[in-house]
């Protein structure tokens, strides 16, 4: 599967100062750094969430959500999917016994959010 969060993102040069110095100083940059714009993600509608299937996981000593990715979908790239639709972006915003709802399948998750 080829879909990214970052696909379809425009490239932006990026001259502020605050990172030229520090890109400067620990990478040899001296004009700009190249990002990514962030795109427009949107959390699916209750009719979108309706027609999908979840598996829960609970979260316990060790859970990461790229441990849980490679899990359920054979690849911990898409560990950003999980963490959107449980509105809990990152690992340390979960604590132990939380459940993670996993969307499934795949293709149609990242659909849902816009991408």
């Amino acid at each position: 599967m080829s879909n990214s969060r970052y696909s379809n993102t425009e490239e932006v040069e990026n001259y502020d100062i605050g990172y030229k110095k520090a890109f400067k100083s620990r990478f040899g940059l001296s004009d700009f750094i190249l990002q990514r714009r962030r795109t427009g993600l949107k959390y699916p509608d209750h009719e979108e969430l309706s027609t999908m299937n979840f598996q829960f996981e609970t979260w316990g000593v060790g859970s990461r959500l790229h441990k849980i990715a490679e899990k359920y979908y054979g690849n911990p790239t898409y560990w950003w999917v999980i963490g959107l639709y449980n509105k809990k972006p990152v690992d340390a915003d979960y604590s132990l016994g939380d459940i993670v709802k996993i969307p499934l399948p795949l293709e149609e998750a990242i659909a849902n959010l816009g991408l």
